[in-house]
């Protein structure tokens, strides 16, 4: 369970942050 929600969290993470960069940022 926690290896399924580490591999599905490690993309959406990655797209969070790319949101969350340029959002804070601004």
């Amino acid at each position: 369970m926690t290896l399924r929600s580490d591999k599905r969290q490690i993309p959406l993470a990655k797209e969070f942050q790319c949101v969350k960069i340029p959002t804070q940022k601004t």
